[in-house]
């Protein structure tokens, strides 16, 4: 009473001070306390469901609050309340597998406490959270590749490397091995043969006169026509077609034609 202020403290003035605290609770209630009928209470109990992302035991304890108020709305009977608990828990949860295992739709009849059904409830969330996590540090684990020491990177040879892989792996290594070799023999070859042509030769800036050992000193003596087989100071390779003798070439040949 000490603690009250009007016009509080002037409606449990009636009641003296040897009240009990409920009936302080009882007018103080009926006073200020929000008035439901408790059917409309009821109702609102019937169409609690469950939310996305909710957990099951909290999901139960907020049927709990709400049976509570129709239970003191008078909407419900207290005997029936675990009754009607059990009952719209299976209605307003989504978790089938969670009904499933603990049997709850085979003990309509026997409904269990609430403090028994919250219990199982956390018991079963634990295990799936201690599952959860056993399954995403095993996952985790798998995904990490073990790495090679320095050492044992540098001791491993080519042959070795290759030989550690699958079957078909090395032979496809071992064939891209072999056409790499023959692809470099023939940038080799093709270097070997277009080398000579594309070489240039340097040429003084100040002409000296050439001496007689020189190949440009050398003068080459005209051909002549004896009738025989014409000869050069350097003589090349060749089969004339104009007068058939070998030697030089028809652009060169200064002999008279020989048809047959």
């Amino acid at each position: 009473m000490e603690s009250l202020l009007p016009p509080a403290t002037d409606i449990v003035k009636s009641l003296g001070p040897r009240a009990s605290p409920r009936a302080y609770l009882n007018v103080l209630d009926a006073a200020y306390g929000a008035i439901d009928d408790g059917d409309e209470l009821f109702s609102k109990f019937m169409n609690t469901f469950q939310n996305d992302g909710e957990k099951s035991s909290s999901y139960l304890q907020r049927l709990q609050v709400a049976l509570s108020k129709a239970v003191r709305g008078g909407g419900i009977k207290s005997s029936e309340g675990n009754h009607h608990l059990l009952r719209q828990f299976c209605r307003g949860c989504w978790d089938d597998i969670l009904i499933s295992e603990l049997r709850l739709e085979t003990r309509r009849d026997d409904p269990i406490d609430f403090q028994d059904l919250l219990r199982s409830l956390r018991t079963r969330e634990d295990k799936s959270a201690q599952k959860w996590l056993r399954m995403r540090s095993h996952s985790s684990a798998s995904k990490q590749k073990p790495q090679p020491s320095l050492r044992s990177a540098h001791a491993y040879s080519q042959d070795a490397a290759i030989s550690s892989k699958l079957p078909h792996e090395s032979k496809l290594l071992s064939e891209t091995a072999e056409l790499k070799k023959q692809i470099a023999e023939l940038k080799e070859q093709l270097t070997s043969l277009t080398l000579p042509k594309s070489r240039k030769t340097v040429k003084p800036k100040h002409k000296t006169s050439p001496s007689p050992s020189t190949p440009e000193f050398i003068a080459k003596p005209p051909f002549k026509s004896t009738g025989g087989p014409v000869t050069k100071s350097r003589p090349r390779p060749g089969y004339c077609f104009r007068c058939g003798e070998d030697g030089h070439i028809s652009v060169t040949c200064e002999n008279s034609p020989n048809p047959g």
